[in-house]
């Protein structure tokens, strides 16, 4: 396969190309009136998701022609690799010029998109593990990890929401079932649709010996899913070992968490939820 083109999302950029035989560039084989048409597709038979202009730079001579990206032909397209090819047609007779295996690697370019929340930072998976940097995946990850610290937010708020009173762990009925009532007395189960959004709006506390917990146990689980990422048939043996290293690292600080959740949003805790059991303190 060829080395793959490169452009960023949004962009324009002319790219020039030699139609090859067997033996060599195809001089004296195409005309200038031979149509060209180009078309960048996701793969396989699906539809083509960008249509660039190709035109003849000299047909019947070099057998030079270009395939021209405008600004608008790349918008909304996800980054990625994908496969490039170019048709000439004369007379009723196609034929392909590019090599097969020909692909445009689309980078990602600034948009509007916010950074999705979390509980540690990169600081902390660097407490952790100081050479973490070293394998970001410049193509695919945020910076500082920002998805897969993401998703240890995501795995916490799960342990949590198991760990009310009716939920998964204790076999009892659904949260949705279950009244919610911020601030009430002691024992009142903070539960289901409610609960959920009182994380969303940043209720775990992130301060004290508890908050530090709660980051270093997202950190380890934010590790795992980078590392576990970045693992490679036959060259990351090493990587999937810290994987598993730092997942189980995450599971046995999180099975001793106690987490502080503030319901009002005012700086103190309004409740501390353990495995399997909430705390509601009277504000």
């Amino acid at each position: 396969m060829s080395d793959p083109l490169v452009l960023t999302v949004g962009t324009s950029r002319d790219f020039p190309f030699q139609a090859m035989t067997a033996s060599g560039p195809a001089a004296s084989v195409f005309l200038a009136t031979d149509a060209l048409v180009a078309r960048l597709w996701p793969g396989d038979d699906r539809a083509p998701l960008a249509t660039p202009s190709a035109s003849w730079i000299d047909a019947p001579g070099a057998a030079t022609f270009q395939v021209s990206f405008q600004d608008a032909d790349t918008v909304g397209i996800p980054p990625g690799d994908y496969p490039l090819q170019v048709w000439a047609s004369r007379s009723g007779r196609t034929t392909t010029l590019l090599p097969p295996g020909t692909t445009l690697k689309l980078l990602a370019a600034p948009g509007t998109a916010t950074a999705p929340s979390s509980y540690c930072t990169f600081a902390d998976m660097q407490a952790e593990c100081g050479w973490i940097g070293n394998v970001a995946n410049t193509d695919a990850d945020q910076a500082g990890f920002a998805e897969q610290r993401a998703l240890a937010r995501a795995w916490l708020d799960s342990l949590i929401a198991a760990a009310m009173p009716g939920g998964p762990i204790g076999g009892g009925p659904c949260f949705d079932s279950l009244a919610a009532i911020p601030g009430g007395n002691a024992g009142s189960p903070l539960a289901g649709s409610w609960l959920q959004s009182a994380l969303d709006g940043g209720a775990v506390l992130l301060t004290g010996p508890r908050g530090a917990a709660v980051r270093r146990a997202t950190a380890c689980h934010a590790l795992a899913a980078v590392l576990r990422s970045q693992a490679s048939p036959g060259g990351g043996a090493d990587l999937t070992r810290y994987a598993a290293v730092f997942a189980r690292m995450a599971n046995a600080l999180a099975s001793n968490l106690t987490v502080d959740l503030d319901l009002d949003l005012d700086g103190t805790a309004d409740a501390a939820v353990s495995l399997g059991q909430v705390r509601v303190r009277r504000g």
